[in-house]
């Protein structure tokens, strides 16, 4: 049959994009932490790693989903070093301290 070794090579195309968008939802929340970051990567590493072992349940992927959404610098934005503000007054100092 003469057309019978094209139609495996479109199957085959079919399959390898098939695969390529299923990898892609499937890490798509790992993706989306990393994108939100913002320098924390052991955090997104920690989601990775979750995504990968446990994404192939609903459940997995549901939390990794979530999570990546809560990354946002607003979250992180109490993490700063302390420093020590002005006392706008003399007789005010005794008490800041």
């Amino acid at each position: 049959m003469p057309g019978h070794g094209s139609n495996q090579m479109l199957d085959w195309d079919f399959f390898l994009l098939g695969l390529a968008i299923a990898l892609l939802l499937y890490f798509l929340p790992s993706f989306k932490a990393w994108h939100r970051c913002h320098g924390k990567y052991r955090w997104c590493l920690k989601l990775f790693f979750i995504n990968l072992f446990l994404g192939w349940t609903i459940i997995g992927w549901w939390h990794v989903w979530t999570r990546a959404n809560w990354s946002g610098p607003i979250i992180f934005a109490g993490r700063c070093k302390h420093r020590p503000q002005p006392v706008p007054h003399k007789a005010l100092r005794r008490f800041h301290h």
